[in-house]
């Protein structure tokens, strides 16, 4: 399979069929691009789902056309900040580099203490993509049944004589 590209929603919000459902799981396995994609989107999408919706108010006016005078102290001001920076930069780019001195190997323990810890954040991090896996198909559920009782009510409301049109 190609890189999910925007099929990446179909494959988030489950409107794929089940061979390409299939088909998209075994491309995020092989595919880091893929993957770290679909994982940034499942994230924006449940900090958009955890937005209240609000009302922006009346009183904001928005405003174009009108272009405010530069002041006195802005008008020699601007000039001076752009030599100063200037004359920064060309001192930075024609002085000598500087040899960092090189970072002394860790020692092994260190290593050893820090390999064990990314397994065990590793282990972390896959526990919460099953729990955050299962917590999507939960609410996407969720989304359906009140769907599907929406529907049922507005046909419910057409039955009642005098009330559906």
């Amino acid at each position: 399979m190609a890189h999910l590209g925007e099929r990446i929603t179909d494959y988030l919000l489950d409107e794929m069929t089940e061979l390409e459902r299939t088909q998209a799981d075994s491309h995020i396995r092989q595919c880091p691009e893929c993957a770290n994609k679909v994982e940034g989107f499942k994230s924006l999408y449940f900090r958009l789902q955890s937005v209240p919706a609000v009302e922006p108010p009346r009183r904001v006016v928005f405003e174009t056309g009108k272009k405010a005078a530069p002041t006195r102290f802005w008008a020699w001001l601007s000039p001076a900040v752009s030599a100063v920076a200037a004359s920064v930069l060309t001192v930075m780019f024609l002085a000598p580099p500087s040899n960092p001195p090189a970072a002394a190997p860790a020692p092994q323990w260190l290593a050893a203490e820090l390999d064990k810890r990314d397994n065990e954040n590793d282990k972390e991090i896959q526990r919460l993509r099953t729990e955050l896996d299962l917590l999507g198909k939960e609410q996407l559920a969720a989304k359906k049944e009140t769907f599907d009782t929406v529907v049922s009510l507005q046909l419910l409301a057409q039955r009642i004589p005098g009330k559906g049109e």
